[in-house]
């Protein structure tokens, strides 16, 4: 498993992993290539495509939809594609809260990439869910698969929660031996802002990281921590000087500056 992987795996979890690119020069070629050679593919007979219907569709879901989804994820005769896809429709806001018993109850299932999936579904529920966190950060976080720690680390960013727990966990995680995890884990602790200050230390030493991705989210989580990332200051500066990647540079140029005029303002 290579970290082009992961960055497909991660863009698949913001919801963005469609390549307008590619669709909007296959559209040029339907409503103006076809035309012209003679293919009868002209723009009255494009349609958008029809998704395959599903038992479980429409927004907001019913409790025998969202139940529905949860046999389908559990079940495990069936194809392993069926079954993410229906734990993908299960995180979501849109599951109505009388299915959270299944929904808590499903989170025992063996595999972690549908575990991760089902967690996220209750705590977008219930945000103080105590097993979904515990599932999460002890299980997900520390799985055998990649894809599983990134999906973890990359959570909490939407939503901030939670801190005394999330934030020692991501603060290990900065040590992933997959630097797409460390890159998340590094990005979501910026999101967390001063409530991230435990893990300021950790976020020094990531500004050596290998990855220049990692040092960038690195730079820029300390500066997002803002007064309580002042010890970084040193480091930071050290970097400015040493790294070779302009991109991190600008970024670093940016975090020190917040950091500093952070650590001036009286407020």
């Amino acid at each position: 498993m290579n970290d082009c992987d992961l960055r497909q795996c991660s863009a698949e979890a913001r919801g963005s992993h469609v390549d307008f690119s590619y669709r909007r020069h296959l559209l040029v070629l339907l409503v103006f290539v076809a035309p012209a050679l003679g293919l009868g593919c002209g723009p009255q007979t494009l349609s958008p495509p029809q998704p395959a219907p599903q038992p479980w569709a429409g927004s907001p879901q019913t409790e025998g939809s969202s139940l529905s989804l949860i046999k389908v994820v559990t079940d495990e005769s069936l194809p392993w594609d069926d079954r993410y896809d229906a734990a993908d429709k299960l995180d979501s806001p849109n599951v109505p809260k009388v299915a959270l018993p299944a929904l808590r109850a499903a989170l025992s299932i063996k595999d972690d990439r549908l575990a991760v999936r089902l967690a996220m579904g209750v705590l977008k529920i219930d945000v103080d869910d105590e097993e979904a966190l515990e599932v999460i950060l002890k299980r997900c976080l520390r799985s055998e698969d990649a894809h599983t720690r990134v999906y973890a680390a990359q959570f909490f960013g939407f939503d901030p929660r939670h801190p005394s727990k999330v934030v020692p966990a991501l603060t290990v995680a900065l040590k992933d031996p997959v630097s797409w995890v460390r890159l998340q884990a590094s990005q979501t602790l910026g999101m967390y802002r001063a409530d991230a200050a435990p893990a300021v230390p950790a976020l020094i030493e990531t500004l050596g990281d290998v990855d220049w991705e990692v040092r960038l989210h690195a730079a820029q989580a300390l500066g997002d921590v803002g007064r309580a990332a002042k010890p970084a200051i040193p480091r930071i500066e050290g970097m400015l000087k040493a790294e070779k990647n302009g991109v991190v540079l600008q970024y670093g140029r940016i975090a020190l500056h917040k950091i500093q005029s952070a650590s001036e303002s009286q407020y």
